[in-house]
């Protein structure tokens, strides 16, 4: 029981770490001016395009523009919780919240993606790593 219990303590420890790890490197990319690591090499927005933005005017209490910005800002954190008290969930609730949260950020990246009226996620592939790195090999 007591061997158990410290792989729960390791395994909420290490979850901690990841989150505070990830909020670092993408504060660290936005204070180089880089912005979102894959829209850097891409060229197109990640399905967490305008997650900071978001956070951003939550914490200025904009609650409507934080919507605006992803309006699923809120699910990171759901998601952290969800993943370090894994332990305490049966697998099939545990696999079930999983698959519910990316499906609902994988359908709110498509519905953003093909709105014609959102200005947060864009799509230009000239501005990415890979484009310039592929003209660069081929000599344009």
């Amino acid at each position: 029981m007591e061997q158990t219990e410290k792989m729960v303590e390791k395994q909420k420890k290490e979850g901690i770490a990841s989150i505070i790890a990830v909020i670092l490197l993408y504060g660290a990319f936005r204070l180089l001016g880089f912005g979102c690591p894959i829209k850097l090499v891409t060229g197109i927005s990640c399905a967490g395009c305008g997650m900071t933005r978001a956070w951003e005017a939550m914490f200025h209490f904009h609650i409507e523009e934080a919507f605006y910005y992803h309006p699923l800002f809120f699910l990171p954190i759901v998601f952290g919780t969800w993943w370090i008290f894994r332990n305490k969930l049966y697998p099939k609730v545990y696999k079930l919240g999983i698959i519910t949260m990316a499906m609902l950020f994988l359908t709110v990246y498509v519905i953003r993606l093909i709105n014609p009226a959102n200005t947060v996620i864009e799509i230009n592939i000239k501005n990415g790593l890979i484009y310039h790195i592929f003209n660069k090999l081929i000599g344009r």
